[in-house]
């Protein structure tokens, strides 16, 4: 999964890398890829992990600020291109949620 920020240059890169987990890089312009923060679930919130990153997006906003849509069926945003991610907890917490199939 990648993304290209036009707002201002940036490019991002979701990995799954299978027995290490979901990795997120970033890469400025004129810059080296760079690992920045997973989205990730605080510590009581989940009993999974986040497993793969299967959605990136822009977000309305200035630039930096993203959607990650995850598996386990979670949404996080950024507003910070990436060096923290905060958990969409309105959805996280809708009842029907154990019942919706996400994925991609």
């Amino acid at each position: 999964m990648s993304l290209f920020d036009s707002r201002d240059g940036c490019q991002y890169v979701a990995l799954d890398t299978g027995h290490f987990g979901a990795k997120v890089h970033r890469k400025r312009k004129g810059e080296d890829w760079l690992e920045i923060s997973c989205p990730a679930f605080d510590e009581g919130q989940s009993e999974v992990a986040v497993q793969a990153i299967w959605e990136l997006s822009l977000a309305n906003g200035p630039s930096g600020s993203l959607w990650a849509g995850t598996l386990a069926g979670g949404l996080f945003h950024t507003s910070n291109a990436g060096d923290s991610w905060e958990l969409n907890t309105a959805l996280w917490n809708d009842p029907k949620r154990k019942g919706w199939f996400g994925g991609g």
